[in-house]
């Protein structure tokens, strides 16, 4: 309520044996996180 800018942004992660995929993206996207 200071009159800043803020962002907050959540994720639904499944996680499989052969990666991470990221559920609530807009458009499907390579995952770049490393397992």
């Amino acid at each position: 309520q200071d009159g800043s800018l803020s962002a907050h942004f959540e994720h639904t992660v499944l996680v499989t044996a052969a990666e991470p995929e990221i559920l609530t993206c807009l458009e499907k996207m390579p995952s770049k996180l490393k397992v």
